[in-house]
């Protein structure tokens, strides 16, 4: 009877632990259901914010794009700018240059309008020249210089030596000669570029062996003086003269060899 109650005992003993193990596993299967799910759960969590992550990169990706197009865009556009620019700054100095180069022609035509109304630095001065036949007579020559026609000539021969007379009928296509002591002076007129004008002729009082004028010419544009010397030396016709103008810059000067001169070696013109 004993016997066969512990038999029953263990028995149940048996089922017992077959049902609590059958317990325990299915809590185990249970908990790692659990957490299966859970894992599940949190991989499709982290595979949903992978997927919002992606979404928002690819956002950005397209927003950097995006402005990356709109930067270049400006990059361009501000090489366009600076190159318009450029242009504008190089058409600018071409206009400034242009206007220049027109404002220095302007300035130019203006003077040269001036020059031709007045004469400009033009000038003229007188030689002479002897008579073969006649030693004692002269020829006069106004001789002009410079490219501008002088306007409204007129000269003043201040004889010096006081020793030259002049004869009327050597000098009868004169328009006006007029004799007042040493003094002589004549109306010319108009003189053109690279002419000259003829006086027909002055007669010398008396042979002599030396000249000493001093000639003024009056012309729109200035006054202009001339020293003119003639010196016979043994036979030998030794000249020289000058012209200044009114401020007594030197324009011309002309001074034969041999011509004497002071021990400073100047010419003593007056």
């Amino acid at each position: 009877m004993l016997e066969s109650y512990l038999t029953l005992k263990a028995t149940q003993l048996i089922v017992l632990g077959g049902v609590l193990a059958a317990i325990g596993a299915l809590i185990t299967l249970y908990g790692q259901h659990q957490a299966s799910k859970e894992k599940s759960a949190l991989l499709d969590k982290i595979d949903h914010q992978g997927e919002e992550n992606n979404k928002l990169n690819n956002e950005h990706s397209k927003e950097l794009k995006q402005l990356r197009i709109e930067n270049n865009t400006l990059r361009s556009k501000v090489l366009s700018l600076e190159k318009i620019n450029i242009l504008q700054i190089d058409k600018i100095d071409t206009l400034k240059s242009e206007n220049q180069q027109l404002s220095r022609e302007l300035a130019q035509t203006a003077i040269e309008l001036k020059n031709n109304i007045t004469g400009g630095n033009s000038f003229c001065y007188l030689i002479l020249a002897y008579d073969a036949n006649d030693i004692n007579k002269l020829l006069l020559f106004v001789i002009h210089e410079g490219n501008y026609t002088l306007k409204d000539v007129s000269m003043r021969i201040d004889d010096l030596g006081k020793r030259t007379n002049i004869i009327d009928g050597d000098i009868s296509n004169i328009s006006k000669l007029t004799e007042i002591e040493s003094i002589y002076s004549m109306e010319i007129g108009n003189l053109g570029r690279n002419s000259s004008y003829q006086i027909n002729s002055f007669r010398l009082g008396k042979i002599q062996n030396e000249i000493r004028w001093a000639i003024t010419f009056f012309a729109d544009n200035g006054t202009f003086h001339q020293n003119i010397r003639h010196i016979d030396i043994r036979d030998s016709l030794k000249a020289a003269t000058q012209v200044t103008d009114a401020n007594g810059k030197l324009l011309y000067e002309n001074i034969f060899p041999g011509f004497p001169r002071d021990p400073s070696g100047k010419i003593l013109w007056e």
